[in-house]
């Protein structure tokens, strides 16, 4: 059986699963049907870094959106899942695109457009609940980020962006 409000996904979907399909969508451009994966409460730590963390399915679209404004071409390669305790993953992921539009990571600064393609690691720890997710946070690579976008900051920024306080 498969629900609509799971993003398409059986109900008994396993949580690799529910992450895989939760990054396809995004690739695919389906950031709508992805924001049903969402509890309507969960907490998203995604850039701009610094503010108050998104909010449920609403705030992860507008995430989604905010990247693909910066990386029209943005695509996210599954490079590994790894459960820690019983809702928790770990998810290894490549991040590639082409800088085209304004890039705001907060307090790591806004960056107008390149046109540089950059790839870029990334980890996104995600908690399930009841079939759906419940928190996501981003974490990146913003020396190599940067470093790729222009050379001469390499090393300006930190090894990881997130926000300081868990939710």
């Amino acid at each position: 059986m498969r629900c609509a409000d799971h993003g398409g996904l059986p109900m008994t979907a396993t949580p690799d699963a529910l992450i895989r399909r939760y990054y396809t969508l995004y690739n695919e451009r389906r950031v709508h049907e992805a924001s049903e994966l969402f509890a309507p409460d969960a907490v998203l730590e995604h850039a701009p870094y610094g503010g108050p963390p998104a909010r449920g399915g609403a705030g992860y679209v507008a995430s989604a959106e905010r990247s693909f404004v910066a990386f029209p071409d943005a695509h996210l390669d599954v490079l590994g899942i790894r459960p820690h305790g019983e809702s928790m993953y770990d998810v290894d992921l490549l991040a590639t695109g082409t800088h085209r539009g304004v890039l705001d990571l907060g307090g790591y600064g806004r960056f107008e457009p390149t046109g540089i393609h950059v790839s870029v690691r990334h980890r996104e720890v995600i908690e399930i609940r009841d079939g759906m997710i419940a928190f996501a946070s981003v974490t990146l690579d913003v020396d190599s980020l940067l470093g790729q976008l222009d050379p001469q900051r390499r090393g300006a920024g930190r090894s990881a962006a997130k926000r300081s306080s868990p939710p």
